[in-house]
């Protein structure tokens, strides 16, 4: 069972450089397909025994990668979500009329 546990996760791996690429491009299709995907294979790890990963040095190195990856990958998708919400907090409250034409909201 450890060669299709090691392509497990090998395939969990490159889908979290996927899923880290389109994090830094701001791609937001591209990371929603890898999130997808990989969540599909991480389903299909978390059936497996892990006391067999345990017994391999080669399959704890791959988890180990996979989990400096998402490490990265949350470092990444956290700076680019501060960096929105200071956008849009930078922008104010947008401006509409309410139903009696009166203009509501905007900047401070």
């Amino acid at each position: 069972m450890a060669a299709p546990l090691a392509e497990l996760l090998e395939d969990s791996l490159a889908l979290a450089e996927a899923q880290l690429e389109a994090a830094r491009t701001l791609d937001a299709v591209g990371l929603d397909e890898a999130t997808v995907a990989r969540q599909d294979v991480l389903f299909e790890l978390n059936l497996i025994d892990p006391d067999e990963i345990l017994a391999d040095p080669g399959l704890r190195k791959l988890v180990e990668q996979n989990h400096e990856i998402d490490q990265r990958l949350t470092t990444v998708l956290e700076a680019a979500l501060s960096v929105f919400r200071a956008v849009g907090e930078s922008v104010g409250k947008p401006s509409t009329y309410d139903a009696t034409g009166q203009l509501r909201g905007g900047s401070p």
